[in-house]
């Protein structure tokens, strides 16, 4: 009995490889015959799952949830991170056999000098001795790559428009019974548990989502739920008129009670890209309502973020609205965040072509504003700074480069397209513009979820043009 127990262990051992492999082949099989169904789902998880830690006052119990860090510590990078390689492999073979439809771009030098740039840091950072872990780690440039990589899966996921239909709607019932969920939480049960003001700044206030990807989600949503309502003036159904403004007022709602600041700065570029896209009188009375409501709204929300305790009773209002920017923080009057932002700019110009690697740090030791950071200097808050201290003016200049192109290519070519597509473009658009704060003052970088959702909107425009044109366009 004892022999037979080993030999079974031991074939299983000798066939888990074979078997493995088989199963593999299977999924990249069935995968490329509809890569669309795989990519779909895989963005419903990055939908609806926030980055649990973020704010949490027991950052144990958020761990529990996260799906962004789990597998790292096993595989170095995290499953969802390895699930993306897949879908690319996936959706590769696809375009090999001819089963999607590639979409056009204009990004190519840029993706490629992107990905040679971290492809070279990375075999510097391993020949110079770093581990494995360092030049992969999240701190680095990995999650750039893992834009790139959504880029490419968003630009060969659709064979037809109907998988782009799909796909806006399942990221629609996404938004809405997410935002249903955010707002009863609210209201009922004290909001967002990952609430960074209430648990460490303790300013009394709670929130809908901290995770301002939610907001991002909210504000396209938004944006495409206006959209359609603008297209159906003339259209009798009261009833699909009625849903859609509850589906505005309720993304809105998320936004302005996030008490974001990067949400509501990036709300409202989308809301004035919005304004702007419509006709001469409809942009008018746009406009109107974002001075005589909106504004008045967005105000109200931010007094309510000031601190109001007696270590901040004597400081000006920017300091109240942002103590975090604008001094009298936790330690004496200067601003953490500026003196975060000036120690790496130190390090920056000592290496402002090139920059210190993906595996290098700025010298933010022995300041005492910084102790937040747990002598944890490889990360700030400014998604270009910290593309600059990595990866050099070459990398910003890139960065910057990739954004203006897709700017132009939305610019000429949105109005190619009917009503409907135009307005997918733009909502495309609008989530771009909603990141620039982001990008600005937050910490995109090292943020997967992010990135995932900024390597969408970088694709998405790409995939409704080249669905949604009448003529056809040659490929590049």
């Amino acid at each position: 009995m004892y022999t037979v127990l080993n030999y079974t262990i031991l074939g299983i051992i000798f066939l888990m490889p074979f078997l493995l492999a088989v199963s593999m082949f299977t999924g990249l099989v069935a995968g490329a015959r509809k890569p669309f169904w795989f990519v779909t789902f895989y963005f419903l998880l990055i939908f609806y799952a926030p980055n649990a830690s973020w704010g949490l006052e027991v950052q144990s119990i958020g761990g529990l949830g996260n799906i962004y860090t789990r597998g790292a510590g096993l595989f170095l990078l995290p499953f969802v991170n390895l699930a993306l390689i897949g879908l690319f492999v996936v959706v590769s073979t696809s375009r090999y056999f001819k089963m999607v439809t590639p979409a056009f771009h204009n990004l190519k030098p840029f993706i490629w000098a992107f990905t040679l740039i971290i492809a070279g840091n990375i075999v510097v950072g391993l020949a110079l001795g770093y581990k494995v872990s360092t030049v992969l780690g999240d701190k680095g440039l990995i999650h750039m790559a893992n834009m790139l990589l959504v880029f490419g899966v968003v630009t060969l996921m659709f064979k037809e428009r109907k998988d782009l239909d799909v796909f806006i709607n399942v990221f629609l019932f996404a938004a809405v019974t997410r935002g249903l969920y955010g707002a009863v939480r609210f209201a009922a049960f004290g909001g967002d548990p990952a609430n960074f003001y209430a648990n460490f700044e303790k300013i009394d206030v709670k929130l809908t989502f901290f995770d301002v990807n939610d907001g991002f989600i909210a504000t396209m949503a938004a944006f495409i739920f206006a959209w359609r309502l603008t297209a159906m003036q003339n259209t009798r159904n009261p009833r699909l008129k009625a849903f859609y403004w509850f589906c505005v007022i309720l993304e809105v709602f998320i936004v302005i009670f996030s008490f974001r600041r990067t949400s509501w700065i990036g709300f409202g570029l989308a809301a004035i890209l919005f304004a702007m896209s419509q006709p001469k009188r409809l942009r008018s009375m746009l406009f109107l309502g974002y001075v005589g409501i909106g504004v008045p709204i967005i105000v109200a929300q931010a007094l309510k973020r000031m601190v109001t305790s007696s270590r901040m009773e004597s400081v000006g209002l920017l300091e109240k609205l942002a103590p975090d920017v604008f001094g009298s923080n936790l330690i004496g009057t200067q601003s953490p965040r500026l003196v975060e932002l000036a120690a790496a700019w130190d390090t920056i110009i000592h290496r402002p072509i090139l920059g210190v690697g993906i595996w290098g740090e700025y010298n933010g030791y022995g300041i005492p504003l910084l102790y937040f950071h747990k002598n944890d200097f490889t990360w700030m808050h400014s998604g270009v700074l910290h593309i600059w201290l990595k990866c050099g003016f070459i990398g910003v200049i890139l960065l910057l480069g990739l954004w203006w192109r897709y700017g132009q290519f939305i610019r000429t070519r949105h109005k190619m397209l009917d009503r409907q597509y135009q307005g997918l473009m733009l909502a495309a658009a609008a989530g771009a513009l909603f990141y620039i704060p982001t990008w600005l003052m937050g910490t995109p970088v090292i943020e997967l979820r992010t990135m995932l959702l900024i390597g969408l909107v970088l694709g998405l425009p790409y995939s409704v043009y080249t669905l949604g044109k009448k003529a056809k366009v040659p490929h590049s």
